[in-house]
């Protein structure tokens, strides 16, 4: 039985592929994307249970693609984790303005990361 489902959107290829495997490790059902078009397509007809959302894209950013999943009322409320090589000074809290339940700085390690989508997807229940 999957544990949730959750959408991963980053355009580095390999980011997106060992977040998947880690999380499909530990019972998550993944859905990968590299770039934020895809992304926004795919919440429209997956309804993911989280994103995980790299900032720095082409095209559209993680800002931009989580401003435009904040005004669209099914989606509002979904939780956005940050992936970003910023650091938090560079962020500046824009992350959380936008809504980011939380931020993870890359690089990670698979532990940390699987504690945090753990964490993020067991409020979801309370």
């Amino acid at each position: 039985m999957s544990k949730g489902k959750v959408l991963v959107v980053d355009d580095e290829q390999i980011i997106t592929s060992l977040v998947s495997k880690t999380l499909e490790r530990e019972g998550y059902q993944v859905i990968a994307c590299n770039s934020a078009e895809d992304g926004l397509a795919t919440v429209r007809t997956n309804s993911p249970d989280l994103i995980l959302l790299d900032i720095g894209m082409p095209d559209i950013d993680g800002y931009e693609f989580c401003s435009r999943l904040r005004k669209d009322e099914q989606f509002a409320h979904t939780p956005v984790i940050f992936l970003s090589g910023k650091s938090a000074e560079e962020d500046g809290g824009r992350s959380f303005k936008l809504g980011a339940a939380t931020y993870i700085r890359k690089p990670f390690s698979n532990a940390s990361l699987v504690e945090i989508v753990n964490l993020t997807m067991s409020s979801l229940d309370g």
